[in-house]
């Protein structure tokens, strides 16, 4: 079963399924052929990830990588969106006929994002959206297959939209980072 799915093929979103994978955990690698597509046919060519600097180093095979957005969350404990805020919009659209009321959406570096997705949703969704305090890594793609990180992973804050869903997100996220 997979644990997770972060959404995003930019430099974040590689790292954390990267991290995660290396720290054990089943991780669904999601991205649209149109966004960072040479990140995706790096990972693939490469047959992984390669971490390294400062945080968690090795190589991280990254259990499915997909462009089917269904696919990428279903069944998943955690859903974390590692995408630039000018994609939530469009995202919450896409995602918005395909989640479920159990799940769990923690938007890194949110920029307010949670308020877009629930604001799609209705607030009378029973989908959990929530956000980091900054973005969970200091990454870069370095080319095929290669993340650098400036640091390990730092607790973050983390909050729900609406703030009475908080025990909800911080329940879920503590699963699998301190918060």
């Amino acid at each position: 079963m997979i644990n997770v799915a972060v959404l995003g093929g930019g430099g974040t979103g590689c790292y954390v399924a990267g991290e995660m994978t290396l720290r054990g955990y089943s991780v669904c690698l999601y991205e649209e052929r149109k966004y960072w597509h040479e990140n995706i046919d790096g990972i693939l060519k490469k047959g992984g990830l390669e971490l390294t600097g400062l945080g968690l180093n090795g190589f991280a095979k990254i259990e499915k990588i997909t462009d089917n957005l269904s696919e990428a969350i279903d069944g998943v404990e955690l859903i974390i969106v590692c995408m630039v805020a000018w994609r939530h919009k469009e995202l919450a659209e896409r995602l918005k006929p395909i989640v479920k009321d159990d799940d769990v959406i923690v938007m890194s570096a949110g920029n307010f994002g949670s308020i877009v997705l629930k604001q799609t949703f209705g607030l009378e969704s029973k989908t959990v959206v929530g956000e980091t305090m900054g973005n969970l890594f200091s990454c870069r793609m370095l080319g095929d297959g290669v993340a650098v990180s400036a640091g390990p992973y730092k607790t973050k804050s983390v909050a729900a939209f609406p703030a009475k869903d908080n025990h909800k997100v911080l329940e879920r996220f503590s699963k699998f980072y301190s918060c």
